[in-house]
């Protein structure tokens, strides 16, 4: 298949073509390696390799007939989380699972797709996502298509775990080559880290790779090589040695999740009230005491729609947060806002993690699903080889929502067939999966960027809960190129396809312009009994209160239904509800006789949406 990805200029008009930028990795002139002994880092780290009086010994450990086989990797891309078995001391904290990346490395705790050739760079340690890494041989490899190429895990359950990538080709761009072997070996015992290094043959693209490790934030690890020939790595081993103690203090707070998972775009109607949010976390090894987390939210011209400020007290290492802000807002009228979310605490490390924008698009119905907002501002990007391609997720305002057609923006060369795509989130994890409509489109040659409309039927485009997927495949070697929009703010909504979906490679840097239609009539919801019930959460009644309050909530359909109470740090106070519902109205009972006087809020969560409310206890 393909997997490297070329950026294009397109003209602000359609009639100018497009032509080629130069690619976003340079190859260095020269390989580098610091084999034999290297650190300590800023942690205490240190590592030292088999060329080394003293160092490990090469061993490798074949756990292909007792370990559990990685499916799902091709090319470019991520699967897991899966458990390690233990827990297990890395740098200032434990680790108790991995994701396995297909270009040869594992995070802990990060579901980024690692490509070493993109914007992650290959130096390690990177700030950039993902992080949390053990990357043995990080190049531009490739699972997809390669009968022989497997990656397993074993876990003792104890003291032992491992992670062996068998076989794993290179991509180039005429084709997989070679074959490599590596693997991670992890002893709870010592708590110490070995890359083993077994056959190599064959070289990577652009002679690019790296190895090594990096903490949590990224701003602290260890480099063993750099662009190395890796016919020097066979029967290779490298042993990295925690400190027996350190001194080394990370004070960082961080926004891990802005009003939505992923601090993704949330589609929201004028009026309606919404609830702003946001995760906040200690990623460091000290405790936290009081720091100010902000929200503001601005419309397309910058004017302040919303701002809140909220104090937390203190927030000790590795612990988490959901904070709150009040009042709910609504949006007033049809238009593109960026909510923003920082923290602020004096002697934070790491400023890159300290805050994180979300779009929220006030649409109505019927209309337009859309994120882009200038589609001539201006990029294109293509695969090297046909059958890739692009997605982009949508989660709908409303239930049931009917998507009428699905519409992409493309520019070709020459005339093609673009299979455009239509799909469920049924797939891993959320992901693409069942096809619920496609069609071909036919693209005809030109120098210009252009939209094409995929029409879907009634049935399949009806959408009674969760998410769905427009995209297309590219058909030929540069061509359709996917035309996108590179001015902010962007909904992180992006996807590519390399054999496999994933979250694209620059969904922080661009907007895909596939746009999604629908007839729904807004605010039109499913009929029970007779009557018709949206998602709704009613004020409390009484609201204050002072012993015990009624809340009122309506389902439009069967759902997983959670209803909790926070309080103004966000900490979990009481879950009224948790259990499945019909469709319909419902009530809970909050007794507040033993809490604090004060301010809550109280959540309810029924699927993939989410509602929330204040109210105010009185003694």
């Amino acid at each position: 298949m393909k997997l490297r990805a070329i950026l294009c200029i397109v003209s602000l008009l359609f009639a100018v073509s497009l032509f080629a930028a130069q690619s976003s990795f340079e190859k260095s002139e020269e390989g580098y390696s610091y084999r034999g002994t290297g650190g300590p880092d800023a942690y205490g780290y240190t590592w030292i390799d088999s060329d080394e009086s003293g160092g490990p010994t090469f061993n490798w450990i074949d756990i292909t007939g007792v370990g559990i086989e990685v499916t799902g990797l091709f090319d470019d891309n991520n699967v897991g989380p899966f458990s390690i078995g233990f827990d297990f001391p890395y740098y200032w904290y434990m680790v108790s699972q991995f994701w396995v990346n297909s270009n040869g490395a594992i995070s802990f705790s990060d579901a980024e797709v690692y490509t070493p050739q993109g914007g992650s760079g290959f130096f390690i340690p990177s700030t950039n996502a993902p992080n949390d890494l053990l990357i043995p041989l990080g190049a531009d490899l490739l699972f997809e298509g390669i009968d022989s190429a497997a990656c397993y895990y074993y876990s003792n359950n104890v003291d032992t775990f491992i992670v062996s990538f068998i076989n794993v080709a290179a991509w180039n761009i005429g084709g997989p080559e070679g074959a490599h072997d590596f693997q991670i070996i992890m002893t709870r015992a010592d708590s110490c880290i070995y890359f083993m290094y077994g056959d190599q043959s064959g070289q990577f693209y652009s002679g690019a790779d790296c190895g090594g490790i990096e903490n949590v934030i990224g701003n602290v690890g260890l480099q063993v090589f750099l662009n190395l020939n890796p016919n020097d790595l066979q029967d290779y081993a490298v042993l990295f040695t925690p400190p027996d103690s350190t001194s080394y203090q990370a004070l960082d707070i961080g926004v891990k999740n802005a009003v939505s998972v992923g601090s993704k775009c949330v589609f929201l109607f004028p009026g309606d009230t919404y609830s702003l949010s946001a995760d906040i976390i200690n990623v460091g090894n000290v405790d936290a005491g009081s720091f100010e987390v902000r929200c503001t939210v601005w419309d397309t011209a910058y004017a302040t729609q919303f701002t809140d400020t909220i104090t937390v007290s203190a927030l000790t290492a590795g612990a988490e947060t959901t904070l709150y802000f009040t009042p709910n807002w609504s949006p007033p009228q049809v238009d593109n806002y960026l909510a923003f979310i920082q923290t602020q605490l004096g002697g934070d490390i790491n400023p890159t993690n300290n805050s994180k924008d979300v779009e929220l698009q006030a649409i109505t119905l019927p209309g337009w699903l859309m994120y882009d907002s200038d589609p001539s501002s201006g990029l294109a990007t293509y695969w090297y080889t046909a059958g890739s391609g692009w997605g982009q997720e949508f989660n709908p305002p409303q239930y049931p929502i009917t998507i009428d057609s699905i519409l992409v923006t493309v520019s070709s060369a020459n005339n093609c067939q673009m299979p455009v795509l239509f799909m469920d989130d049924d797939g891993p994890g959320g992901s693409p999966g069942t096809i619920l409509h496609s069609d071909t489109i036919f693209v005809p040659a030109g120098t210009g960027f252009n939209y094409y409309k995929m029409s879907i039927p009634s049935g399949p485009g009806t959408i009674t809960s969760g998410k769905f997927f427009g995209g297309f495949i590219q058909v030929g070697d540069s061509f359709p190129q996917m035309i996108l929009e590179d001015a902010g703010p962007f909904s992180r909504c992006a996807l590519e396809y390399t054999g496999s979906w994933a979250p694209y490679r620059s969904k922080d840097e661009a907007e895909l312009l596939i746009r999604a239609y629908s007839s729904s009539a807004q605010g039109v919801s499913e009929e029970v009994g007779g009557k018709r019930y949206a998602l709704s959460l009613l004020p409390a009644q009484p609201n204050p209160v002072k012993s015990v309050a009624d809340i009122y909530f309506a389902l439009p359909h069967a759902s997983l239904v959670t209803l909790k109470l926070y309080d103004l740090t966000g900490r979990e106070v009481k879950t009224l509800v948790h259990e499945e519902m019909g469709a319909g109205l419902h009530s809970a009972k909050l007794n507040t006789t033993e809490l604090p006087q004060g301010v809550y809020f109280y959540q309810l969560t029924a699927g993939d949406r989410s509602l929330t409310r204040k109210i105010t206890v009185l003694h």
